[in-house]
């Protein structure tokens, strides 16, 4: 667009309404497309803070993923180096972000709603003044000489109209010219500092990544190559790792049990599979390995307690004179181990009081029996080998843990029968009933020793010497026949000597006692109920 002519301005030349017919399709068109331009640049700005948002959520992953390797002190601390100067890189795209914002979209709202605008109000104003104009001066022409008082009548507006008119179309002129050139100036302007933002953006980033950078990145490298060299290394390892295992997989599938050989315990299993009760320490003490307990792990199935007999896979562990287990998705933590060893179950407490054996009774393959004292638990392998090892490792702890209560390895058992340093043929099961006895003996005392067991939980008479199993209490003699009273649906009351008691009794025993027991019954007693004490009539 040419600048308008002042001097056609003040004729109102057709050449004048040309050029501001020219210029008003050029306004017209600026505006259009400095308002697709404000479009476009707004979207860039808001698509940048969709970036940024994003970018963040990335370095969040770098830092989350770089805490899987804690234990790897290189990518550790490679990893946050890299997220640090990530984000320094996202601070200055931000700024980038908000110096575009506050320039470029500033600068074009401005041109738009302030300059633009003005100006084509100004034509709005002008083309009504023009109409005006030219209707004055068509009724100055109509009137008729013959009617003076009209005649000076459309002179006066005439020239009011003529006067109003001039200086509009200049203003309109002015403005159209100065527009044209400022903006012209401006967006060069606008645009160099826009391109001076990214200047600064990208010099900023080169010293960021350059400078600062160069000793870390030198340092990583150097470390990178190291392992490189030492993962090349772990790879041909692994390589014959797979190809060994591979191999020694074959071999057992062709041997179609599932299980490598090279597992095998090396007691002769025609002396270890018969029934421990019936086999003497002395006959197998060569073949054990002294003080070390046997360890096994692996799956096999475990036959359920309820009514429908059901078979499940689950994870088996022998360790501490325990049998283990728990099921193969139980573990929540990759690395908390302490959370997964509190994941078992314990299926067998004592190994020692257990006696291992075939089960021929059952229509399933594989199966061995485990009897305790007071259950009897049926599992099963994968294969007749896997089996025979299974009741050779557990017949191997049973005496590994003889023979360390032996020497005085175990905490409740200093002194033991001599049958285990001398060559008589005595059998487990005596050792197995004389341990049993001591255990019971020892978990009594245990009981007895409980805080507030020391007197009578009802009447507080001093050496309760009965017991309420299923309250897990002790009382006098008095209080005792008084429970005897209720009916064994309230309280089942047991001797602490005159009569039997199996270990899992007393191991619920030993978790309440008196104190535990009347704090929970007790808690809400009223301050008018009077608890009755030793000279109490039962």
């Amino acid at each position: 667009m040419d600048t308008i002519d002042f001097d056609e301005c003040l004729k109102d030349s057709p050449a004048y309404r040309t050029q501001l017919r020219q210029a008003a399709n050029h306004i017209d068109l600026l505006e259009d497309r400095l308002e697709q331009m404000f479009k476009m640049c707004n979207s860039v700005i808001n698509n940048g803070k969709v970036f940024v948002q994003e970018f963040q959520k990335f370095l969040k992953c770098i830092f989350d993923v770089r805490e899987l390797f804690s234990t790897d002190e290189v990518a550790y601390k490679s990893l946050a180096k890299f997220g640090n100067y990530l984000r320094e890189i996202q601070t200055l795209f931000s700024n980038l972000l908000e110096q575009t914002s506050h320039s470029l979209l500033r600068t074009l709202t401005r041109m738009l709603k302030d300059d633009i605008r003005k100006v084509k109000d100004q034509g709005k104003l002008f083309e009504r003044l023009s109409s005006d104009y030219d209707i004055a001066l068509q009724k100055n022409a109509d009137a008729s000489k013959t009617k003076p008082h009209i005649c000076d009548d459309a002179s006066k507006i005439l020239t009011a109209t003529r006067s109003c008119f001039g200086h509009t179309s200049i203003d309109y002129t002015y403005q159209i010219n100065v527009l044209y050139n400022q903006h012209k100036v401006e967006l060069i302007e606008l645009f160099l500092s826009y391109i001076n933002f990214h200047k600064a953006f990208f010099h900023q980033g080169y010293e960021l990544l350059s400078i600062d950078t160069e000793k870390d990145f030198n340092s990583i490298t150097t470390e990178l190559a190291k392992m490189r060299q030492e993962n090349v290394q772990k790879q041909k390892i692994l390589e014959k790792v797979h190809d060994t295992n591979q191999k020694r997989w074959k071999f057992d599938d062709n041997r179609n049990d599932g299980v490598s050989t090279d597992t095998l315990l090396s007691i002769p299993k025609e002396q270890l599979r018969r029934n421990q009760s019936q086999q003497s320490l002395s006959n197998i003490t060569g073949t054990l390995t002294y003080g070390v307990e046997a360890a096994k792990e692996g799956y096999l199935f475990k036959r359920s307690h309820n009514k429908f007999k059901t078979w499940n896979r689950r994870w088996f562990l022998i360790r501490n004179g325990q049998l283990l287990y728990m099921k193969r998705n139980n573990g929540n933590s990759m690395n908390d181990s302490s959370q997964q060893q509190s994941s078992y179950s314990v299926m067998i407490s004592d190994l020692r009081l257990c006696t291992i054996r075939p089960s021929n009774d059952n229509d399933r393959r594989f199966v061995f029996e485990i009897i305790s004292p007071n259950s009897s638990h049926l599992l099963q392998a994968d294969s007749q080998i896997e089996c025979d090892q299974w009741i050779n490792s557990l017949q191997l702890a049973i005496t590994n843990l003889f023979k360390s209560s032996d020497n005085g390895n175990a905490n409740s058992f200093a002194s033991l029968p001599r049958m285990f340093s001398d060559d008589r043929p005595n059998t487990f099961l005596t050792a197995k009933v004389e341990i049993k006895q001591q255990m019971i003996k020892d978990k009594i005392e245990y009981v007895r020793s409980l805080t507030g067991n020391e007197k009578c939980c009802d009447c507080d008479a001093d050496e309760p010497e009965w017991a309420s199993i299923n309250l897990g209490i002790l009382l006098c003699v008095n209080c005792g026949g008084a429970h005897r009273g209720l009916g064994v649906s309230l309280s089942k009351v047991r001797s602490l000597h005159m009569d039997t008691w199996d270990l899992e009794t007393l191991i619920v025993m030993s978790e309440l006692g008196n104190t535990v027991v009347n704090s929970i019954y007790e808690a809400h007693l009223s301050n008018d109920m009077k608890k009755p004490n030793a000279e109490t009539d039962a």
